[in-house]
């Protein structure tokens, strides 16, 4: 079997001519420096993890009047804002395969399918 280099090994023009070699020799991820599966298993746990960090605030606001994320940045800082931005945003990428799977699913109640 044939060495997997790595796609930016050599001189000009050599990447593409890695890729070309990786594939041949059946190297995984072809070589590249960072597969995609990879990077979108990280970027799920990412937003799972400011998913909880959210649900946690929430119910820091609901049961002791204090919003964590306010205390650490500032209430109305540009820092918190973000966070809640981006805690948004993390919940919709966690919610879209969901509705996705049970969009693809009968409801499995009688007169209902999909």
């Amino acid at each position: 079997m044939m060495a997997c280099p790595g796609p930016l090994q050599g001189g000009p023009g050599s990447i593409q001519t890695n890729l070309k070699t990786n594939r041949q020799a059946g190297c995984k991820n072809a070589g590249l420096p960072i597969p995609m599966e990879k990077t979108m298993k990280v970027l799920t746990f990412v937003t799972l993890l400011l998913v909880i960090v959210g649900g946690l605030n929430w119910g820091l606001v609901g049961l002791l009047n204090w919003d964590m994320v306010a205390g650490i940045f500032g209430a109305g800082s540009l820092l918190a804002r973000a966070v809640y931005i981006l805690v948004g945003l993390s919940a919709i990428w966690q919610l879209v395969p969901h509705i996705a799977v049970l969009g693809s699913q009968t409801s499995g109640l009688p007169g209902h399918s999909t």
